[in-house]
C-alpha cells in the first residue's frame, strides 16, 4: 500500500513496453501509413473529410519537420490539429490488445509491479495515496489496473470502477476516448479502426496548444504536484512546454522527493533540463527503463513505509 502522497507523472516511454511507440517512433509510424492511399489509416482520414492533398501536405511537411514528435509539430503548425489527432488516433489505437496487458513470463512489468504494491488487501487499495499524472493519449494502465483488480476480487464491472477511484488518474491532454468500463461511456479497449471509432477517440484528445493555463486538469496536476512527499517521473522526455505547464520548481517544498528515469538521456544533456526541476531533483541511470527503475529506486520504498500515527 502506497501510505505516503505520491504523485506518478508518466511520459510515452512509461507504456513502451506495451507496444506503444515513442514520439518519433509514432510520428514515422503515421508518415509511413498515409503515404499509401490504399491503407486504412489514409482511408480514415478522406472519410473524415480530410482531402487527399491535405493528407499529403500534412504527411510531407510533417515529415520534412524534424519535429521530435507529432505533437511537437502541431505546436508549431496548429492548422493541422485536426487531421493530426486523427493521424495520433491511426496510429495508437491498434496497440490497444489486451494480450499485450497479460503477464510476461520472463519479467514482471512496472504495471504489474505497482499493482501488487496498491493492492496488498482490499482495505489498504481504497487507502493508497497515490495520484497518477499522464502525458499519454493511451488507456493503458487503467485498463491493466482494472482487470487486475476484477479478477482478483471477482467483482462487478461497476464495483471495480468504484474501487479504482482511489487513485486518482489524470490525462493532462486527454485520451483516445473514455473507458466504458469506469465511465459508460467512449470506446472499448479495443484495436479496432473505423472513421467512427476514431472520431470518438479524437473528440477526447487535446495538444499542447490547445491547452490554456485556466485548464482544470492543470489545476488539479498543481495541487497532486505541491502536497505530494514523493513526484516520480516515469518514461519522461522533459519537454520544455510541458515542464513549464508543470510548474514543479515553483511548487517544490522543501523535504518533498523528486526522482525520474533519465534513460537515454546523455549527461551533457541534463543540465538544461535541471533548469525546470527542483535543485533536489534524483536521475535514474541513462540505460535504466522504468521496470528498472521503479524496482530499485528508493521512492517506492518510501512511498510505502507504515502509515504516520497521529497522536490523539
Amino acid at each position: 500500500m502506497i501510505t505516503r502522497p505520491t504523485v506518478l507523472i508518466l511520459g510515452a516511454g512509461a507504456s513502451q513496453e506495451f507496444g506503444f511507440p515513442l514520439g518519433r517512433e509514432l510520428l514515422l509510424r503515421v508518415c509511413n501509413d498515409l503515404a499509401l492511399h490504399e491503407r486504412q489509416p489514409a482511408q480514415i482520414l478522406r472519410a473524415l473529410g480530410h482531402t487527399p492533398d491535405l493528407i499529403s501536405s500534412f504527411r510531407q511537411e510533417l515529415y520534412s519537420s524534424m519535429q521530435p514528435s507529432i505533437d511537437a509539430f502541431l505546436e508549431l503548425r496548429p492548422e493541422y490539429t485536426e487531421i493530426g489527432k486523427a493521424a495520433i488516433a491511426c496510429g495508437l489505437i491498434p496497440v490497444e490488445h489486451d494480450f499485450r496487458l497479460n503477464r510476461n513470463a520472463n519479467r514482471q512489468s512496472w504495471y504489474e509491479y505497482l499493482f501488487n504494491k496498491l493492492a496488498t488487501s482490499l482495505d489498504a487499495f481504497s487507502r493508497n495515496q497515490l495520484s497518477i499524472l499522464t502525458f499519454n493519449y493511451d488507456r493503458s494502465l487503467e485498463q491493466f489496473l482494472f482487470r487486475a483488480l476484477k479478477n482478483s476480487y471477482g467483482f462487478s464491472d461497476d464495483k471495480t470502477a468504484e474501487y479504482l477511484k482511489a487513485i486518482e488518474l489524470i490525462h493532462l491532454q486527454g485520451e483516445l476516448g473514455e473507458l466504458p468500463c469506469l465511465t459508460g461511456r467512449g470506446r472499448p479497449y479495443r484495436p479496432e479502426l473505423s472513421a467512427e471509432i476514431v472520431k470518438i477517440a479524437i473528440s477526447d484528445i487535446r495538444v499542447i496548444h490547445e491547452n490554456t493555463d485556466s485548464d482544470p486538469a492543470f489545476a488539479r496536476a498543481h495541487t497532486l504536484i505541491s502536497s505530494a512527499e514523493t513526484v516520480a517521473f516515469l518514461g519522461f522526455a522533459y519537454h520544455p512546454t510541458n515542464m513549464a505547464r508543470l510548474r514543479c520548481r515553483e511548487l517544490f517544498k522543501a523535504g518533498q522527493l523528486y526522482v525520474g528515469t533519465g534513460y537515454g538521456i546523455k549527461t551533457g544533456e541534463r543540465p538544461v533540463i535541471e533548469r525546470t526541476l527542483p535543485s533536489a531533483f534524483h536521475w535514474g541511470a541513462e540505460d535504466e527503463e522504468v521496470a528498472e527503475f521503479i524496482r530499485t529506486n528508493k521512492f517506492m520504498a518510501l512511498a510505502t513505509k507504515p502509515e504516520k500515527i497521529v497522536a490523539s
